[in-house]
């Protein structure tokens, strides 16, 4: 995968490219305390920064929706009722809407001078043609979605108004998989690896 980018760059990379494109007007409030505190290029430091935060959180959350939607098919039914341990199939599905927040907290030692926070909704629709699934004890363990193409629609809320920043869509290889913690016997863990 080294010549492949991984998900979440691929994600922050494209954000970062539609806040510029869109503009910073939205942020003024963290954009004024990235100035005061003297950074050179604290515009594109604050995109930098919402960018990759995002992605972070998008990326997760888009792997656990589609996860979510491959145990609502009539494939995974059939996998559970027949004991198949493994299936594939395919999803193309437009994804409820995912929420997600960047906050940025500035302080003097102790202090804190400033918070500010701004909500995202993102509108997601993915299209998967390989994806092998395997279920141990009725749940699923491990999704490889292979070439996902994942077409998203960012905007920010400002006051409980909604405005679009952009759309952008992109082929991503994402995969999941269920651990299982070796202390503790009953207690699961969901990694979500990109």
């Amino acid at each position: 995968m080294s010549d492949q980018l991984l998900p979440r760059t691929v994600l922050a990379e494209s954000l970062i490219g539609l806040f510029k494109k869109h503009g910073t007007q939205e942020f003024a409030e963290a954009k004024k305390w990235f100035s005061k505190i003297n950074l050179e290029r604290a515009e594109e430091k604050l995109i930098i920064n919402i960018a990759e935060g995002l992605a972070n959180s998008l990326c997760d959350g888009l792997i656990q929706l589609s996860v979510e939607e491959v145990t609502k098919t009539e494939q995974y039914q059939d996998a559970l009722q027949r004991g198949y341990r493994e299936f594939e199939l395919s999803l193309s599905k437009d994804l409820p809407t995912l929420r997600a927040y960047v906050e940025f907290v500035f302080s003097y030692g102790s202090r804190e001078l400033a918070t500010t926070r701004s909500e995202f909704d993102l509108a997601s629709r993915v299209d998967a043609k390989e994806i092998k699934v395997v279920v141990e004890n009725r749940r699923i363990v491990s999704a490889s979605f292979g070439t996902v193409t994942a077409t998203l629609s960012l905007s920010i809320l400002v006051e409980g108004v909604e405005v679009q920043i952009g759309s952008i869509e992109k082929e991503l290889r994402l995969e999941y998989k269920l651990s299982f913690p070796k202390e503790t016997e009953g207690e699961t863990t969901t990694v979500a690896q990109t």
